[in-house]
Order: C-alpha cells, then sequence, then structure tokens
C-alpha cells in the first residue's frame, strides 16, 4: 500500500513539475536553455530504480515470511 502510494505521488510530482515547465518555455522561449532536464530525466530514472529496489525488497519478504510460515508447518 505505501509503495503504491510512493509511486503515484512521485509520478504526479514529476508530471506536474513537467507540464509546469512545458508551459513556461512555451510562453517563454529564452528559458529553454535555462531550464536543465538531464536532471529532471535523472531524477526520474533513479526514482524508477528505487521502485524496482522496493518493489524486490517487498517480493522477497513476501518469499521470506511464506516460507517461515509454510516449514513452521
Amino acid at each position: 500500500m505505501v509503495l503504491e502510494e510512493l509511486r503515484n505521488s512521485w509520478t504526479e510530482m514529476f508530471t506536474h513539475i513537467d507540464e509546469l515547465i512545458e508551459r513556461v518555455v512555451t510562453k517563454y522561449p529564452e528559458f529553454s536553455k535555462e531550464i536543465k532536464r538531464d536532471i529532471i530525466h535523472d531524477a526520474v530514472r533513479k526514482t524508477q530504480k528505487l521502485d524496482e529496489l522496493l518493489t524486490d525488497a517487498k517480493n522477497v519478504s513476501k518469499k521470506n515470511q511464506e516460507t517461515l510460515f509454510n516449514d513452521n508447518n
């Protein structure tokens, strides 16, 4: 549940930032060179990696719990 909420929150945040940048650059093209989109794209990639790590950790934890409870039976 928390993982899904975090994923949704970060997706909304990055989408909002991207939309805001597009509006600014459309209205004020001279700002285009000032915006470091590579920083935003890097943050998105790193967030995706974090999401993968958290998902993997959750899956490992679930398997460990299943093994623990199945071994006790």
